[in-house]
């Protein structure tokens, strides 16, 4: 796990000036001003390694950061449900409960805070749902602020299993849906959809689910929630490249009232889009992570018996690029919209 300061490279120091603003305006609906190329990656800060028989064929491992917990935690659960907590700022590794289930590389994580039983303490939650169908695919970590007393009737870090999202259609043999895209509505309340199973609404105090339509969230995987303007914001599903911005307390179905490309369609035009994961740095401001397939045609002359042949013959390969996205979302007025970079870096690659 590397460690990156995309601050200087993504975001500019102070405000853009109204020239450049101007200058912004009259580019592309969402082409990036630049973009810086690093080949390689700064040292690791710590290796997570699956057990060797696994490290290639099982995608069962999952990262999450945990909110509340100062410079930062970041949770590995392995393909057992084993869990480790790596301290950032202390650089020391934490062992945690192990978890009901194994999750998938692709699962949905929700951060809530909770009230806690001890005056001065932090609480928080990581509902984590694995983006598959079965039971055993949903449940709660429950951890505390760091640096909180270890001594507790009830553990300060837990794992605790959830009803996974059910399903009602009667040809589906009462399995539990997929989710596909999930968001915190508010202090209590989770809303779940299935591309084929409609949207649910779960109550975390009460433990159960509810049906709420037949419609489907306008994103995929977590939506953020950012309170200084009101909104949620949420990627476009697999294939899109669109930046999302809807109400969850309006109206449900929700409507998409914003959309913004934060990709060059010249570079869509040369990698093949993978995956996005949307990250919420606050206030408006956010880390669009993108995953491509990089072609490339590789000629190469044929050699027989120590003599080369005339003809050629080309293999394709393919490797990883990882496109980092900053953007900031801004009100003026009533009106929302992107505040895009028109003379420093807005994005940085980064070659797997």
């Amino acid at each position: 796990m590397c460690r990156l300061g995309i601050i200087p490279h993504l975001f500019h120091e102070s405000p853009p000036s109204n020239a450049q603003d101007a200058a912004a305006k009259k580019k592309k609906k969402g082409c990036l001003s630049k973009t810086s190329s690093c080949d390689r990656l700064p040292r690791p800060d710590i290796n997570f390694a699956l057990p060797p028989d696994l490290a290639d064929v099982t995608p069962m491992h999952f990262f999450s950061l945990l909110r509340g917990q100062g410079d930062g935690y970041v949770m590995f659960t392995g393909p057992f449900g084993l869990t480790t907590v790596y301290d950032v700022a202390m650089k020391s590794v934490i062992a945690m409960p192990q978890a009901n289930f194994s999750k998938p590389s692709g699962s949905i994580a929700l951060s809530m805070p909770r009230r806690g039983d001890t005056p001065g303490v932090d609480h928080y939650q990581l509902y984590v749902m694995a983006r598959a169908e079965g039971s055993g695919s949903f449940e709660v970590f429950n951890y505390c602020r760091a640096g909180a007393p270890a001594v507790r009737v009830r553990p300060w870090w837990s794992w605790d299993p959830l009803p996974s999202p059910p399903r009602v259609e009667p040809h589906l043999s009462g399995r539990s849906t997929c989710p596909s895209a999930a968001a915190v509505v508010d202090e209590t309340t989770i809303c779940m959809s299935s591309i084929d199973g409609g949207a649910y609404t779960f109550d975390t105090v009460k433990s159960q689910w509810s049906q709420a339509g037949s419609w489907v969230l306008p994103f995929h995987g977590a939506a953020e929630y950012v309170p200084e303007l009101g909104l949620w914001f949420g990627l476009e599903a697999t294939g899109g490249n669109r930046l999302f911005a809807f109400d969850l307390s309006s109206s449900w179905p929700p409507v998409v009232q914003h959309a913004w490309d934060y990709l060059d369609d010249a570079l869509l035009d040369d990698l093949l889009l993978q995956k996005g994961h949307l990250v919420n740095l606050g206030s408006g401001w956010f880390c669009i992570a993108t995953s491509f397939l990089n072609r490339k045609d590789v000629k190469h002359t044929t050699v027989t018996y120590g003599f080369s042949s005339d003809e050629e013959q080309v293999d394709v390969e393919y490797g990883e690029v990882t496109l980092l996205t900053g953007v900031h979302v801004v009100r003026r007025g009533s009106v929302v919209g992107l505040r895009w970079s028109s003379t420093s870096h807005s994005s940085m690659t980064f070659k797997a």
